[in-house]
């Protein structure tokens, strides 16, 4: 076999192994589920971000997908790990009742870049401080976070922390 056919089947093979099939049950969402206007201002349409969440060198995924049956959706993580082994984790999933079968995507995505973050609270705080900016803790965000949000309403981060080996959870608005 000739040196550039096997350079091509192992860049082929290589692909194949990062490919991702999506979570069992969850599908894409479709453009009636991404049909609001408000996401026209994404190229994605706020349903997907890319980055290397937990500062591994390798680009993570952040999707929001729809369950096969009923209206639920979820944020899910294609996160890159030891031995460039990815796997899915599911960060957050809403459960619609069965008459909003046909409900578009209420959530959204975008990349937060690293840097000083001013939030609210963490998920597991039983009181927020939604008072001035000036009032709110901070933070140094290391690595690129996964912003979470109702379009033009209540916004969460999710953020890889090192030492737990797991994502933490930020409010920013309510």
């Amino acid at each position: 076999m000739s040196r550039p056919a096997l350079i091509g089947i192992l860049l082929l093979a290589s692909a194949c192994a990062h490919a991702q099939q999506l979570p069992h049950g969850w599908r894409l969402p479709s453009d009636k589920d991404l049909s609001d206007d408000a996401r026209d201002d994404s190229a994605v349409k706020y349903a997907r971000a890319a980055a290397d969440f937990n500062g591994d060198g390798l680009e993570d995924q952040a999707l929001l997908l729809k369950a096969e049956k009923g209206s639920d959706e979820s944020l899910w993580v294609w996160l890159s790990g030891p031995r460039r082994i990815y796997r899915w984790i599911r960060l957050d999933r809403i459960k619609w009742p069965k008459k909003y079968s046909e409900m578009p995507l209420a959530m959204s995505v975008d990349i937060q870049p690293p840097g000083e973050l001013i939030y609210a609270c963490y998920d597991t705080d039983k009181v927020c401080n939604f008072d001035s900016y000036e009032q709110r803790p901070k933070m140094s965000l290391r690595y690129p976070g996964i912003l979470y949000f109702k379009l033009e309403s209540a916004a969460s981060l999710y953020y890889w922390s090192g030492s737990r080996k797991q994502f933490v959870r930020l409010w920013l608005s309510d």
